[in-house]
């Protein structure tokens, strides 16, 4: 078929044939050349107004082109065949002036581009020449899959009319599948194939005939769609395949495209009222498409293209398509083969990103785009920029914080975990499964099978505990378990989760955490274990203490019986009682479960009960009142305390009551807000002389009430006061240790 570009002259030239012919001896009638004439100029006319329409369209691509990389503030850079620089966009020079004298000089691109970031492309290239050279006249035998169309087969059941209007124009009449055309409504027209053919591993070829009818305006598309969708999913099914165009865009072109996009495109007018025979193939991702002028036997374009991101693995329904126009299609054959190909070797995206030689925008990253621009007759290569500056940057950060949370969820032996109770999905973070030794692939995101590696014994409490919270019935998931490691080693995990609850209350999603407690668990027991041994060890020095008081007292005891003195065995007695205030305390830690504090009403019970017994006589009735609720102390503050109250208690014993058989003691130990003590012993006795002034130990005639001073201010850090009223009274308040 000739070149678009001939068809203006074409007419012209025959004109001046029929003037040439006036002037030969076998002159035509004037009515004849009226009428030949005529004939060429509508012909001339006619393809002049195709031309002109070819023109007008190609013209308001250019311009919605130039308008969609306006909009996108797109860069643009051409090269001649050898990557030399030959043209570039405005916008590109406006971004660096360094073009401007490169295109002059017509530098290779490599000099325009940062040190190395040719290369990527250069990658790219090379494979692209080894698809080219594989060997795509090889193959298998070609297997006849189909044979057709029969009046027998029908619309709706073996093949699948689509269009947006919903309306079918497609029936099967005599051996053909004819498209009546739709003059009120322009629209994509489909009829597909029930059934699939040609799949990822196999190659496709189709041959089939089309005529086209009188009315040219009429031809509009005699279209085949290879590896469509059916058109059942509602989306036009030549956007998820790979489509073989004839007298496409008015009748204006031949192409192939890949989801509605070109891949190649030439100028083509089909002849009307003439039968054509059409050969589609894919082999592999390399697709070809021939076309035969039955008519005359003229050889139409040969269009080839190779797809290097091919999209033949997906869905492989095949069809017929008019832009609603008049068409008539037949004697289709369809044949498969296995292919020698496989999917991936046609899978060559170009991913390139590249950096602009210019200290002034060194940090910017721009994506490449590739094509090729036919200008004057030659081919060049076209780069499209596009600035990722800003996405680089976002990826940047993102890829940092994902790490940084990777580290910390590592360091922390914490994992996430999502269960979608709805869609019965669930997910495992990749840390959760390897704090048990497990790669991700090794355990699959699936909940029955993660519960299989929680210990026998704890997969019922777990999952009882689990079901209390979805139930509502608690608001949180919390459980401390052990699961098994790889290496058949027990891990303590601590799991935590809420429930996620739609509208009416429905438990739709349960998240939460796993971390790996079994380090703080081991230290727990490390713990446990040094405590029990540090109680037994205080144990052992309470006993021994107290023993080695005893022996003391036992020794006093013994010296005082030998004594005839009355003041030597008041000394002893004095001593001992001392000694069995110090010892009753390291007997209540002994007996205690708790070493760091006292139990101050315990220990008054049990001095008091010893003091009466060594300092009354049988016919006294003193009364003692004790008046402590909960009050405790520690060791620290409890051993003097204890000695003042020796020295209180055993000071009334002796004296208050010399004169009298009965009479009252009253110790009270109070603690109010728990922060401090306050203490008061009182007895109703004679009362201390009045010279006597607790606060002045140099007036004070005794050993024990020196001790009562020294220790209250100097070892309780408190105050000391008395006063006599029925009797004495002593008040001593210091703070409390907590």
């Amino acid at each position: 078929m000739p070149a678009a570009e001939h068809y203006p002259s074409e007419p012209a030239a025959q004109i001046q044939g029929i003037k040439e012919m006036t002037r030969s001896k076998n002159k035509p009638t004037y009515d004849e050349l009226e009428k030949r004439v005529e004939k060429l100029e509508q012909e001339v006319g006619s393809k002049k107004k195709a031309f002109d329409k070819l023109c007008h369209w190609n013209d308001q691509v250019t311009r919605d082109f130039e308008s969609y990389k306006t909009a996108l503030d797109m860069l643009e850079l051409y090269l001649d065949k050898d990557w030399r620089i030959i043209g570039h966009s405005n916008s590109l020079a406006l971004l660096t002036e360094n073009i401007i004298g490169l295109r002059k000089r017509e530098e290779h691109v490599r000099s325009f581009l940062k040190e190395g970031d040719f290369e990527k492309i250069q990658e790219y290239l090379d494979k692209l020449i080894t698809i080219k050279n594989l060997p795509f006249g090889q193959g298998k035998k070609w297997k006849l899959r189909y044979r057709g169309p029969s009046d027998s087969e029908k619309i709706g059941r073996d093949w699948l009319p689509f269009s947006f209007s919903g309306i079918n124009r497609w029936k099967i009449k005599n051996g053909k599948i004819i498209h009546k055309p739709v003059r009120e409504k322009e629209e994509d027209c489909y009829l597909m194939t029930a059934t699939e053919y040609g799949g990822a591993d196999e190659d496709i070829k189709v041959i089939f005939k089309a005529r086209t009818l009188k009315n040219k305006d009429l031809i509009r598309d005699l279209s085949l769609v290879l590896s469509g969708a059916s058109g059942e999913a509602g989306i036009y099914p030549d956007l998820v395949g790979y489509t073989a165009c004839s007298g496409s865009n008015g009748n204006t072109e031949g192409r192939i495209q890949k989801k509605g996009g070109n891949l190649i495109v030439v100028y083509e007018e089909l002849e009307p009222d003439t039968e054509y025979q059409i050969t589609v193939e894919r082999t592999g991702g390399k697709l070809s498409r021939e076309i035969k002028n039955l008519k005359t036997g003229a050889q139409g374009h040969l269009l080839e293209v190779i797809d290097t991101e091919v999209v033949y693995d997906r869905q492989n329904y095949l069809g017929l398509t008019t832009y609603a126009g008049e068409a008539e299609f037949y004697d289709l054959e369809i044949y498969t083969r296995k292919s020698i190909f496989t999917v991936d070797q046609f899978r060559v995206p170009f991913n390139v990103e590249v950096g602009i030689n210019d200290d002034k925008i060194k940090d910017k990253v721009f994506k490449l785009r590739i094509g090729k621009k036919e200008t004057g007759g030659k081919t060049c290569h076209m780069l499209l920029f596009e600035d990722i500056t800003e996405r680089k940057q976002e990826e940047s950060a993102r890829r940092i914080s994902k790490e940084r949370y990777e580290m910390a969820t590592r360091a922390a032996r914490v994992g996430v975990w999502d269960w979608n109770i709805k869609a019965g999905e669930f997910y495992l973070d990749p840390s959760v499964k390897e704090n048990l030794g497990y790669k991700d692939e090794e355990i699959p995101n699936d909940l029955e099978v993660w519960v299989t590696h929680v210990h026998p014994d704890d997969r019922e409490p777990v999952m009882k505990a689990a079901q209390e919270c979805l139930e509502g019935k608690t608001p949180e998931y919390i459980f401390e378990h052990r699961m098994i490691h790889k290496n058949g080693t027990t891990r303590w995990i601590l799991v935590r989760g809420k429930v996620i609850r739609d509208a009416q209350g429905n438990a739709v999603r349960m998240v939460g955490t796993d971390t790996d407690i079994t380090d703080l668990k081991q230290a727990e027991e490390q713990i446990r274990t040094s405590l029990k041994e540090k109680e037994l060890l205080l144990k052992e020095i309470h006993h021994r203490v107290k023993n080695n008081l005893q022996i003391i007292s036992s020794l006093l005891d013994m010296s005082s019986m030998r004594s005839r003195d009355q003041k030597t065995i008041d000394l002893f007695t004095e001593a001992r009682a001392k000694i069995q205030t110090m010892s009753l305390i390291h007997t209540q830690l002994y007996r205690s479960e708790r070493f760091d504090r006292i139990d101050m009403l315990e220990y008054i019970q049990e001095l008091t009960g010893y003091l009466s017994n060594i300092y009354l006589a049988k016919k006294n009735r003193i009364a003692i009142v004790i008046k402590c609720s909960g009050v405790y102390l520690s060791v620290i503050q409890a051993i003097p305390c204890a000695l003042v109250f020796n020295e209180l208690v055993s000071n009334s014993f002796r004296h208050a009551f010399s004169e009298r058989q009965k009479g009252v003691v009253e110790i009270l130990i109070e603690s109010p807000a728990d922060k401090r003590i306050s203490i008061r012993v009182r007895d109703n006795g004679t009362g201390m002389p009045e010279e006597i002034d607790i606060n002045k130990t140099e007036n004070l005639p005794s050993l024990g009430l020196k001790l009562v001073y020294n220790l209250v201010k100097h070892q309780l850090m408190g105050d000391i006061r008395l006063e006599r009223k029925n009797g004495t009274q002593v008040f001593i308040e210091f703070k409390k240790i907590v």
